[in-house]
């Protein structure tokens, strides 16, 4: 999946990117939390010993992005977040699925992206082409840990630390 992001980018920056905690090559454990994923992102930033960075984070990454651009401001020079929201006291798959009255049962994931893709894209037919940037191979079990990571977050009243130029993409 990075590959449709980072590549491109590295044609102009230095480009670091990781499996997340639970994702992709990442061991899985049966729970962590959105803070989990800021210090394992910081933790990167402190390896690289890097004093400031570009930070790009789409969707669960647009989270992680703005917990690290608010608890280390003054490290974080510019910040892209894309499809992010502030809080995750509605879980967007939760409010899609009530509101549309889904029948999901049964579905795989590949499946139920398709069928939400109406909600998820505004030009679905561009989306088609990247479909892998909605993927996982995350387990039902590791998909609900994730899920719960992500629960009951709300960085409203943090986000006006953030010293970083940042775009918004949505």
């Amino acid at each position: 999946m990075m590959d449709v992001i980072a590549a491109p980018l590295s044609k102009h920056f230095k480009v670091i990117t990781y499996d997340c905690r639970a994702h992709g090559a990442s061991g899985k454990p049966p729970s962590y939390t959105l803070t989990d994923h800021a210090n394992d992102t910081i933790g990167i930033i402190d390896h690289f010993r890097l004093e400031s960075v570009y930070l790009l984070g789409a969707s669960m990454g647009s989270y992680i992005a703005q917990q690290v651009a608010f608890t280390i401001s003054e490290r974080i020079e510019k910040l892209v977040l894309t499809v992010p929201k502030t809080n995750g006291l509605i879980p967007s798959l939760e409010r899609i699925l009530k509101e549309n009255n889904y029948n999901l049962i049964g579905l795989g994931h590949h499946e139920i992206t398709l069928k939400l893709l109406p909600h998820l894209a505004y030009n679905q037919e561009a989306m088609l082409q990247h479909l892998v940037v909605l993927e996982t191979t995350l387990s039902q079990d590791e998909f609900a840990a994730a899920g719960k990571a992500l629960a009951a977050f709300d960085f409203r009243r943090n986000l006006s630390s953030v010293t970083a130029e940042t775009l918004v993409i949505s």
